[in-house]
């Protein structure tokens, strides 16, 4: 119980003695289904966390990013994160490993170009959107 009114606390104290981005918690689990042609009416998109309200945060849906309430994971409850400052090309991961945002590449709008014939696709997580294209070992 004490842990839980600590935690109000801080959420509270957040959102009382600043203006800027500082979100914590994780993005809930994407609907499963597919997003309907034409996308959705009325479903008001965000680039950021910056563009939610209150203790929101800015996370993939079916069509677009939304703004949605976090979800706390019963054994993140005691960390208190460090909220990352993510300069472009990168922007805040709700939705990472562990308990606490990260920053990641923004591939968002990003194609890619597939390998010519006898080339492999070589992806380097986090370094780059696109897999890059490397003679095969033999």
């Amino acid at each position: 119980m004490k842990i839980s009114l600590f935690i109000v606390t801080i959420l509270l104290w957040l959102t009382t003695t600043s203006t800027s981005a500082k979100r914590v918690g994780r993005c809930p689990p994407r609907p499963l289904r597919l997003c309907p042609l034409g996308g959705e009416d009325g479903v008001i998109g965000c680039k950021s966390d910056a563009d939610c309200k209150g203790l929101e945060i800015c996370c993939p849906d079916v069509c677009k990013n939304v703004c949605k309430n976090p979800v706390f994971d019963s054994q993140c409850a005691h960390v208190l994160c460090v909220i990352p400052n993510c300069s472009p090309p990168y922007v805040i991961d709700h939705e990472g490993p562990g308990c606490c945002p990260t920053c990641k590449l923004d591939c968002t709008g990003v194609t890619c170009l597939t390998c010519p014939e006898g080339l492999v696709e070589v992806y380097i997580p986090g370094a780059t959107c696109c897999p890059q294209c490397k003679i095969p070992a033999s």
